[in-house]
């Protein structure tokens, strides 16, 4: 089985391709939020590297959100572009969960974070107990980055796993941020470690949705829902511009108001 995974839901545009389970490719860099011009070639060379052509992947898997509502829809009508014409399974998964995937063999909580910008990141939280499926403990939220740490505490202690170490991943676990809230030896980010356990990668969403996939199929389950005409994005606030609009109308209704 052949997947394609990508994730263009922050400032990175990162594609890889796995052959039952196994990488054969990763690519990721730093685009600008240029990913309407950086993506599609990323997944061209992938496979131009492998020497296969788009109709002959098994599945395509990429990362719906949450993220910048720009990449999101980006990713979302690439996977639909190329899975569409030659009928190939398509699944779109949680940015968030696509991260902690790759911490599917480590022993420990993970928090993968995304930059929200303002104070914020999107986050979620995910145990592993190193055996090759993490867990949800907390949903994909939209959190104050100076909140997280006593939400993760909080949702540690509910679940009776406190004293795990702790991985943070993804975009918005600055070093400077992690040493603030650092916990002795419970919290610690790999700066030693390959990229894949850093940031956002294709890897994941790919290594997740293979997972899913083949799950699917192991329970005779509706395989339909990986059409990728139901392929759709996931956002958990407005748009910049929805939020700027909201904030003028508030304000106008103010005035009237004092008026």
């Amino acid at each position: 089985m052949r997947t394609l995974g990508f994730d263009s839901t922050s400032a990175v545009v990162t594609a890889a391709l796995i052959h039952d389970g196994e990488i054969e490719s990763v690519f990721s860099a730093h685009s600008n939020n240029m990913h309407s011009t950086t993506l599609l070639p990323t997944i061209e060379g992938l496979l131009k590297l492998a020497g296969i052509k788009v109709s002959e992947l098994s599945l395509i898997s990429c990362t719906t959100g949450p993220g910048s509502f720009t990449g999101v829809r980006i990713g979302t009508s690439t996977a639909k572009g190329l899975a569409a014409p030659h009928n190939i399974p398509c699944i779109g998964v949680s940015s968030l969960a696509a991260m902690a995937e790759i911490f599917a063999e480590i022993r420990g909580l993970i928090c993968p974070m995304i930059d929200a910008r303002r104070g914020n990141v999107y986050s979620a939280v995910f145990y592993s107990d190193g055996n090759g499926i993490p867990v949800r403990l907390k949903e994909d939220s939209l959190v104050a980055r100076d909140e997280l740490p006593s939400l993760i505490e909080e949702v540690a202690t509910f679940s009776g796993i406190s004293g795990e170490t702790l991985y943070f991943t993804g975009d918005g676990a600055d070093a400077a941020y992690i040493s603030a809230h650092k916990r002795g030896s419970e919290i610690f980010t790999p700066s030693q470690a390959p990229m894949l356990l850093k940031m956002q990668n294709g890897y994941g969403a790919a290594k997740l949705g293979e997972r899913i996939y083949k799950d699917a199929e192991k329970s005779s389950a509706d395989m339909s829902i990986f059409d990728s005409a139901k392929l759709v994005p996931v956002y958990l606030r407005k748009s910049q511009a929805e939020r700027e609009r909201d904030e003028k109308t508030a304000g106008n209704n103010l005035q009237a108001e004092i008026r």
